[in-house]
C-alpha cells in the first residue's frame, strides 16, 4: 500500500488545495518535513583535539514538495499553480493538526504531459518550527470559572440549596505556563483592564525577564502583545477600535519564549493589580511534523 501524506496548503489570496488522491494532487516526498538547519560558530585550541561550540542559531528552511497529478492534469495543474505564486505566504497544514507558515522559493514546475504529470514546488519557512493548531489559553491572573451543568439545588424542603460561584479571582503570583511542544516558543500576551491599570507587566521567574507596557489603561482596554506573527505587535483596543502602541514597550523589555515544559510566570501592575485580567497563549512547536497524539 502506498502512504500518502495529508497536507492541505491554504494561500493569502484565498486559493487552496489539499494533497490527495480525490484532488488528484498526491506527494510522493516532502524533503524538510522532520529537519532544521542550525548555524554553528566553533573554535578550536592549538592542541585540542575536535572544537568548542561558542554560539548556534536556527535557520529558515526550504520544503521540496514533489508529486503526480493524477488522471487528468488541467484542472490540478491550475490549482497549483494558482496557489504558489510569487511572494504570497501559504499556510501548509499536516495531518490537520501542525501548521507552517511559508512563502513560495520556486513555483509549481509541472511536466506536460496531460495525464499523471509530474510535479515540484519549493517553499521556504522563515520560522521553521510547526506549530499545534489547537491553541491553549492559560488564565494567568483574573477570573477563573465555577459555574457549570448539570447542577442541583436541592430537590425538598428539607435540603439547603447548595451555593455557587459563577468565578472567582486567582489570587496567586505565580503560575505555571506549560510548553507542550520540544521546542522553546514564542506566545501571544493579552491585558485587559476592568478599571484603570498602570503599567501591567509578565515576569518569567527563572530569569527574571520581563515584558511590561508603560501605559494607563483605561476601564475596557485591551492590550495584547502578538509575538507569534512574523513580526512583534502591540496593540490597543477600546470599544472595537484598535491601535498600535508598539512604542508603550518599555525599553527593557525582552520578547522571551517560554521554555519546553514548565514556566513560572507572574503578571502584575503598578497601580491596581487586583483589576487586571491577563491571559497568556503559547505556540507548542514543533522541530519536525509527524502525528501527535
Amino acid at each position: 500500500m502506498v502512504v500518502t501524506y495529508d497536507l492541505k496548503a491554504y494561500a493569502d489570496n484565498g486559493k487552496n488545495l489539499e494533497f490527495s488522491w480525490d484532488s488528484g494532487l498526491v506527494i510522493s516526498d516532502i524533503s524538510g518535513l522532520t529537519s532544521v538547519v542550525v548555524n554553528m560558530a566553533t573554535s578550536q585550541g592549538v592542541t585540542q583535539v575536535g572544537t568548542s561550540i561558542q554560539d548556534e542559531s536556527v535557520n529558515g528552511k526550504d520544503l521540496v514538495i514533489k508529486g503526480t497529478l493524477v488522471g487528468d492534469s488541467a484542472l490540478s495543474r491550475k490549482q497549483l499553480i494558482d496557489t504558489f505564486v510569487p511572494e504570497v505566504p501559504v499556510t501548509l497544514v499536516y495531518n490537520n493538526e501542525l501548521e507552517l507558515r511559508v512563502k513560495p522559493k520556486v513555483t509549481p514546475d509541472v511536466s506536460r504531459h496531460e495525464s499523471n504529470a509530474k510535479f515540484q514546488v519549493t517553499v521556504y519557512a522563515a520560522y521553521p518550527y510547526w506549530s499545534k493548531m489547537d491553541k491553549i489559553i492559560i488564565n494567568v491572573g483574573g477570573l477563573e470559572p465555577m459555574f457549570s451543568f448539570p447542577i442541583n439545588y436541592g430537590e425538598t424542603d428539607l435540603e439547603d440549596p447548595k451555593t455557587h460561584m459563577f468565578g472567582r479571582r486567582i489570587q496567586s503570583f505565580f503560575v505555571n505556563a506549560e510548553n507542550q511542544g520540544n521546542v522553546s516558543a514564542p506566545f501571544d500576551l493579552i491585558f485587559y483592564a476592568k478599571t484603570q491599570v498602570s503599567n501591567p507587566s509578565l515576569t518569567k521567574v527563572d530569569t527574571g525577564e520581563v515584558i511590561k507596557i508603560n501605559r494607563n489603561m483605561v476601564a475596557g482596554e485591551k492590550v495584547s502583545v502578538y509575538m507569534t506573527e512574523d513580526q512583534p505587535r502591540v496593540t490597543s483596543t477600546i470599544g472595537g477600535s484598535e491601535i498600535d502602541i508598539f512604542n508603550d514597550l518599555d525599553y527593557y523589555s525582552t520578547l522571551f519564549e517560554l521554555d519546553v515544559g514548565d514556566n513560572l510566570v507572574r503578571y502584575d501592575a503598578t497601580v491596581n493589580r487586583d483589576n487586571l485580567d491577563c491571559l497568556l497563549v503559547p505556540m507548542a512547536a514543533f522541530s519536525g511534523a509527524y502525528t501527535y497524539g
